[in-house]
Order: structure tokens, then sequence, then C-alpha cells
């Protein structure tokens, strides 16, 4: 059982175990897509959860459930998924070519990898742009109820639950 299908994210699993010179090359070399593998008892590997911000999220064109068939032009039908997972990694910023099949449907995907610290700070770049109010109280001393669009911020919610739950 490979504890890799565990693992939020396979690229930052595999070769945790390996103390195998990965430390110095570990960083851009082994760069993943953002993909979790289960290989089930009809011995097909499945994507079973796809990392949110990820590249193979970003790229849209890689869905959970899709069959992995092919990865960079190797056909992986005998292949153990320590074997595929390595074949998905590579160096940051480099493309990846998938042969999937979903719902009987033979499906390519490019997805470019990258490193997982990466994935992290654009979600919450892209985050704080959606979601500017969440990130208001962080440096204000304002002690306003109510946010710059009405609502009724966090802070106010509380004070006001504690004063009504007496």
């Amino acid at each position: 059982n490979d504890m890799s299908e565990a693992s939020f994210d396979p690229s930052e699993w595999e070769g945790a175990g390996n103390s195998d010179a990965a430390g110095e090359t570990a960083g851009t070399d082994k760069c993943g897509i953002g993909v979790t593998l289960h290989c089930g008892e009809d011995a097909m590997m499945r994507i079973i959860s796809i990392t949110h911000g990820g590249p193979a999220d970003l790229s849209g064109q890689v869905r959970v459930g899709d069959v992995v068939r092919q990865v960079a032009g190797v056909d992986i039908a005998a292949h153990k998924k320590s074997q595929v997972v390595a074949l998905l990694k590579g160096r940051a910023g480099t493309l990846v070519r998938l042969e999937l099949e979903r719902e009987g449907q033979r499906v390519s995907a490019t997805v470019e990898r990258d490193q997982a610290e990466q994935r992290v700070w654009k979600v919450l770049s892209q985050y704080s742009e959606l979601h500017p109010e969440d990130f208001q109280d962080l440096d204000s001393s304002d002690d306003d109820n109510a946010d710059s669009d009405g609502s009724i911020n966090s802070a106010a919610l509380h004070r006001a639950k504690d004063s009504t739950s007496a």
C-alpha cells in the first residue's frame, strides 16, 4: 500500500522517506501537477483529488475520476503508482502531457508543473483579491460594526451574539 494516496498532493509526499540525495534537487526538479492518484481493484490509475489552485486545477483540463492512460507519451498500464508519480514530476515550469479517459472518451491535457509552495501563495493572493473584506481587520484599528459594503463583520457578529446570549 503506497502512502502517497493519503497525501493531499503526491508531489509533496513522494520521496519523503527516501534519503537518497533528493534533498538538493527536490525543490524545482521534483514538481508535480497537484493530483492524487489511486490504483483501484481494476488496476486503473484514477485521479481521486485535485489540489485547489494547483496546476491541474488551474488548467481546467483534468477532473476527479479521470483515468490516466499515458503520461508524457508513456503508456502507464503496467506501471506502479510510484512510477506514474515520477513521470508526472519534473522541473517547475515544464509541461507534461496526459492522455486521460473520461466517461469512455479519450481526453488530452497539457499541464505546467510548479512547486507546491508557489501554489499556496497563488491561491492566497487570488483569494485576497476576490475577498478583500476578509483581510480588512488585519491592519485596521477601526471598531465599527459594519464593513464598507454595509455587512456586519465577524467581530461585530460575535459582540452581538455575546450580548444576546446572557
